[in-house]
């Protein structure tokens, strides 16, 4: 009678434990549904085209009514609409993207039509500091608006390093470079103008090049970094924190 009592117990445990992850799956998938506005039961999935070959995400959920839902995580490409430079924007400032070209999805339906604009603001900008570090920039896009009027309010950030926009570090190499090479210049014309006096001319270079380059390196490592720039038409690419709806009447096609 105990063998059984405990066999049931155990067994009972394990059902418990069976259904418990069911049960907390279908909470989240009804919350998902709920928070994002659409019916999640029924639905198919399309892919986006971007134009990127390899992204976190790329499917599109299309509900019966052929609502299409631009799920988070999808990569879209949005272009500078003006010249960007960390030396003329401030925090809090509103910077104005384009989409560059027609967002698709593999069935050729139009999600997001070409021109239409992508506002986004700066949440903090961080000039270049001491050590060669270059400027930051973390920005939040918030609106899209297609080019017939009709807007939406998104979440996404840039792809690129992490979400924030900034120089890459193969600029701070060149710049250390830069005046590593500018210190040899100077150092070798110097050192031999100075050896030539003291009738030593090559000696003079020399030295005057090992110096002079020294210090260059030390400059381009230890002064201030490069502020970030962007010309107007470059492209990158944002990534949506929440999911895009787009009803039918308001695809481009």
């Amino acid at each position: 009678m105990i063998k059984k009592k405990i066999l049931s117990i155990i067994l009972l445990v394990i059902l418990c434990f069976t259904l418990n992850p069911i049960a907390v799956l279908a909470n989240e998938y009804d919350n998902d549904g709920d928070s994002n506005g659409y019916d999640p039961v029924e639905f198919k999935f399309e892919h986006i085209n971007n134009g990127k070959t390899s992204s976190p995400m790329d499917l599109i959920k299309v509900t019966d009514d052929g609502t299409r839902v631009i799920v988070k995580n999808n990569l879209i490409p949005i272009a500078f609409n003006d010249h960007f430079t960390t030396k003329k924007y401030k925090d809090l400032n509103v910077v104005e993207f384009y989409i560059p070209c027609d967002i698709t999805t593999n069935n050729a339906k139009c999600l997001i039509p070409a021109k239409s604009l992508v506002l986004g603001e700066i949440s903090c900008i961080q000039q270049p500091k001491w050590g060669n570090r270059n400027a930051k920039v973390y920005i939040t896009l918030k609106k899209l608006i297609f080019p017939n009027g009709r807007q939406f309010d998104i979440c996404a950030k840039p792809y690129e390093n992490g979400g924030v926009l900034k120089k890459s570090g193969w600029t701070n190499f060149g710049k250390a470079a830069a005046y590593t090479v500018g210190g040899f210049g100077l150092g070798a014309g110097n050192g031999a103008w100075i050896g030539a006096c003291a009738g030593n001319a090559w000696t003079g270079t020399w030295l005057g090049m090992a110096i002079g380059g020294g210090a260059g390196l030390l400059l381009g490592l230890f002064t201030p970094g490069m502020h970030y720039k962007a010309k107007k038409g470059k492209v990158i690419y944002m990534r949506l924190c929440e999911d895009i709806i787009i009803s039918p009447d308001c695809c481009c096609d």
